[in-house]
């Protein structure tokens, strides 16, 4: 018995408005939102989800950070754009899921001890986008990097998005 044609269902991208087609043979799966890889991307990185913490819990993270963190530019990708990542390490898992529940974002990535004298370590990061909208919030309260966490927040902050004209042109 053969299989039922699928009816393609027409939707519109939210970034570039572009009308395109969902579902049947040859077309992208019905729970795709987003024309392209590029207008996902594109999405992604501008949905910030970081909540607003309140000045006792921004000073205490700052004191984290200063202490037990740090801000590191991880790489550079081919247009020289250098990724930032914010972590916190600690023993402590309560601490570490703390700081997802107060910021919002990131994660908690363990690693075991191949000495067993030692504990396993285990830290909070996030990245990017997610990591300077955090270290707008706790800037005020650092101390020992807060001249990092400055460097950090003017490198993203004056990067250009040029992807709404490159959209605008291609399609």
């Amino acid at each position: 018995m053969p299989m039922p044609k699928v009816q393609p269902e027409k939707r519109v991208c939210p970034v570039c408005k572009t009308v395109f087609e969902v579902g049947g043979r040859g077309r992208p799966g019905r729970r795709q939102r987003f024309c392209s890889k590029a207008c996902n991307a594109y999405a992604r990185v501008r949905e910030h989800k970081v909540k607003q913490m309140s000045a006792t819990e921004a000073a205490y993270l700052a004191g984290l950070i200063d202490g037990e963190g740090s801000i590191i530019a991880v790489k550079r990708n081919q247009k020289g754009r250098i990724t930032w990542r914010l972590q916190v390490a600690s023993t402590t898992p309560v601490l570490l899921e703390w700081c997802i529940a107060i910021t919002g974002v990131g994660s908690i990535v363990k690693r075991k001890s191949t000495n067993p004298k030692h504990a396993d370590s285990q830290w909070w990061q996030c990245y990017s986008w997610n990591a300077i909208e955090v270290l707008k919030q706790i800037m005020p309260y650092m101390i020992l990097k807060k001249n990092k966490a400055q460097q950090a927040v003017n490198e993203l902050s004056n990067i250009q998005f040029t992807y709404t004209m490159t959209v605008s042109a291609g399609g």
